[in-house]
């Protein structure tokens, strides 16, 4: 998968994070400015480097960063080698396992193989409820800006992206100057569109 950003964290103060975000993708938009894309800077800056991750073991919000990234990444299912080989050249069996998966969790197989000295099947994520949960950890829809260089000049393709968590311990892992590429995209338009995927009110969020 193509890298679309490069994300940047500039600041980190209390609940409140500035993100540089800059295009690297000729297809890449600048519809960011979204609770999601927010919370898979924070996601992403937890998981995306092996240096990075060791930050996270001891994170006062570990269970809840792990419970993101299933929803993020998919929940993942134990599997076998047979299984594995029987997925890869038989399609029927393939689609009776998604069926079986299906009914099961909910979702069906977004892929299959070997990692973590583990046979696994990754189920598709569960982004709808990734949403739900952007809504409820970022406070407010994040800020889009231009960044301008020394000489005032407006920088092409380079952005500021401002916004707040409601706990600050959300950010225990951020450390100013973590920099990677990602091919996080803006997720929430794309589900209201293709399917009906209605944000929470603030009502429904204090419940």
């Amino acid at each position: 998968m193509s890298e679309l950003y490069r994300i940047k964290i500039k600041s980190v103060a209390e609940n409140k994070v500035r993100a540089e975000i800059k295009v690297v993708h000729p297809d890449a938009g600048t519809k960011f400015a979204s609770r999601d894309f927010a919370l898979q800077i924070l996601i992403y800056t937890a998981l995306s480097k092996e240096d990075w991750k060791n930050a996270i073991y001891h994170h006062p919000m570990k269970s809840e960063y792990d419970k993101l990234k299933e929803l993020l990444y998919g929940q993942r299912v134990a599997s076998s080698e047979a299984e594995y080989e029987k997925l890869a050249n038989d399609r029927a069996f393939y689609e009776a396992k998604n069926k079986e998966l299906k009914e099961k969790y909910g979702f069906g197989i977004s892929s299959y193989g070997f990692a973590s000295e583990n046979w696994h099947i990754q189920l598709q994520p569960n982004t709808q409820a990734l949403l739900d949960k952007a809504y409820q950890i970022v406070a407010q829809k994040p800020k889009k800006s231009t960044v301008k260089d020394d000489k005032g000049k407006i920088i092409k393709k380079t952005y500021s992206l401002d916004f707040e968590v409601v706990d600050a311990q959300y950010l225990a892992h951020l450390v100013v100057g973590m920099e990677y590429d990602t091919a996080a995209y803006e997720l929430e338009s794309y589900e209201v569109y293709y399917h009906n995927y209605s944000p929470p009110t603030i009502k429904n969020l204090n419940k």
